[in-house]
């Protein structure tokens, strides 16, 4: 498996605003990635 690194900063912040974690992400298996 490829090691993902993240800035624990960052995560925290998309953790308060969209209520998901970048280790959550992973954990999850992401099924898609989408422009938005």
């Amino acid at each position: 498996m490829k090691q993902v690194r993240w800035n624990l900063a960052k995560s925290e912040e998309l953790k308060r605003h969209r209520g998901v974690s970048f280790e959550e992400m992973i954990q999850s298996e992401l099924l898609a990635v989408k422009k938005h």
